[in-house]
């Protein structure tokens, strides 16, 4: 199938787990931005919001009912905020906000915990987020620098996350680490593998 937006080109696009819903940014020269969500067997259009920019690591949660954003920053207080739009109800809610730029946003299977990547000593860290309490329940050092792409599995227990450089600090090589979500503990680190480990599915 093809899909034209008139006067409007598309910037970003994520399917949904199904394989048929999906998102796309359109934008024109007018200066008229979109995020749509279309069926891709009818081509029809569910639901639209403007002025909605779906930042690094937006995507579908693994049951698809949300995606998570990371949105621009909020001009009265300048945080950032993390939002969740259910494109087929045409409805959207604020998740929590951050006074940096957390980075690849991802909720797990039951929706109630956030998963952030952020910046702590010049290295990146995971933040586990209860989004019932709006509170941060523990913090995972990678001791390393790690690729936008993690994931979680389908209990919400374990999350696997690719390594790509390690710090001086480091204790462990490049590779896929497996972390204990429940526990906030790191279980092993996969490695012997020729070359660097990008992405991470589990």
């Amino acid at each position: 199938s093809v899909f034209t937006f008139e006067g409007a080109h598309a910037d970003w696009c994520a399917f949904h787990p199904d394989n048929r819903l999906f998102a796309l940014t359109t934008s024109s020269s007018s200066g008229a931005n979109y995020l749509r969500f279309v069926d891709g067997l009818t081509g029809r259009e569910i639901s639209q919001w403007r002025d909605v920019y779906p930042g690094e690591g937006s995507r579908f949660t693994s049951t698809g009912d949300l995606l998570v954003l990371d949105e621009l920053p909020v001009e009265e207080d300048s945080l950032w905020a993390i939002s969740a739009i259910d494109g087929q109800q045409g409805s959207r809610r604020e998740l929590l906000r951050f006074p940096n730029r957390p980075m690849t946003p991802m909720l797990t299977p039951d929706g109630g915990t956030l998963l952030v990547r952020t910046w702590l000593d010049g290295h990146l860290v995971i933040e586990i987020w209860d989004l019932a309490t709006g509170r941060q329940r523990a913090t995972l050092d990678t001791n390393g620098f790690t690729f936008p792409e993690m994931d979680v599995s389908p209990d919400g227990r374990l999350l696997a996350v690719a390594v790509q450089w390690v710090s001086a600090k480091a204790v462990e090589p490049d590779g896929v680490q497996i972390w204990d979500l429940v526990e906030g503990k790191q279980i092993s680190t996969i490695t012997g593998y020729e070359g660097t480990a990008t992405q991470a599915r589990i």
